[in-house]
């Protein structure tokens, strides 16, 4: 009978363990879903073309040109090349931002 206990007890738990797993994946998919639809009712012609000139510019390619404490530290740049510059007090997120970004 405990041998009988134990295995009922362990599939309980594994239905337990599987019903877990289905309901997180129903909330992710209606999530993905809210931001989606977030997206689709909120998004107009300037904000499309925005997201499109930024894939442009980054599909050619990123470099790091250096790190300037003071603006006579920033180099002269090419006019053919767009140029970025993060500027902001330490500890707020400018590295984060930049590797979510660029997925390092």
């Amino acid at each position: 009978d405990s041998a009988t206990n134990r295995f009922v007890r362990r599939e309980v738990l594994s239905d337990k363990k599987k019903t877990r797993s289905k309901v997180r994946g129903q909330e992710l998919f209606s999530a993905v879903a809210a931001v989606q639809h977030a997206i689709d009712t909120n998004t107009d012609a300037r904000t499309l073309r925005v997201a499109q000139l930024t894939n442009q510019i980054f599909a050619k390619g990123i470099s790091f040109i250096t790190s300037a404490c003071n603006i006579s530290f920033v180099p002269d740049g090419n006019p053919a090349t767009p140029e970025i510059a993060f500027v902001g007090r330490a500890h707020v997120g400018k590295t984060a931002l930049l590797r979510s970004v660029f997925k390092d």
